[in-house]
């Protein structure tokens, strides 16, 4: 008898552990879901709230809609505050020089963070970058990582043959953006 008592305490030394663990598992994947959820939630309401800009907007510089909400979706997640690490802000993440720049010949003090404006400034300086670069991921690479270095890119052999289309985007970041973007946009077209 007393060595199955002890073999039964150490089991349940055991079994206790392997308990806590599926415990805190659980733990987590209830967190996880309801954070999911939220964002989600966020999202689909968010999604909902900009729908008309995105419209008027899209419509107004001929832009697909389908583009527009997958460089909201990469860029900003649909976050109405989100700031970049470089400054970049907003639901379309416009600089500040670009967002004043795009938004130059409007009157009154205008809010980067307004979903509208800024919107219609995103939308503004896609129809631009489409407009001097042509492909959509040259056009793209220019929304990331801007457009003097897409311009300096386009002059190198080593990122571009032609001068118009890049077969290499040298900042991983900004290729992984062009990549995520367009697979985002290939899924809501």
């Amino acid at each position: 008898m007393p060595r199955s008592t002890g073999y039964l305490k150490g089991f349940r030394k055991h079994n206790g552990f392997a308990c806590l663990i599926l415990v805190l598992l659980a733990a987590a994947a209830v967190i996880f879901t309801v954070f999911s959820f939220r964002r989600f939630e966020n999202e689909k309401h968010v999604r909902n709230e900009i729908h008309p800009f995105v419209s008027e907007y899209a419509e107004m510089y001929r832009l697909d809609k389908a583009l527009v909400y997958a460089v909201i979706e990469c860029e900003s997640g649909y976050d109405i505050r989100a700031v970049s690490k470089a400054g970049a802000s907003g639901l379309m993440q416009l600089m500040p020089n670009t967002f004043e720049w795009v938004t130059e010949t409007q009157e009154g003090e205008l809010d980067i963070f307004d979903p509208e404006t800024n919107i219609s400034a995103g939308c503004k300086y896609l129809r631009y970058l489409i407009d001097r670069f042509g492909k959509l991921e040259t056009v793209l690479a220019a929304y990331n990582a801007g457009e003097g270095n897409v311009s300096e890119w386009l002059e190198d052999d080593r990122y571009s043959s032609d001068g118009i289309t890049l077969k290499v985007i040298p900042y991983p970041e900004t290729a992984e953006y062009v990549r995520r973007v367009i697979s985002v946009y290939g899924q809501n077209s």
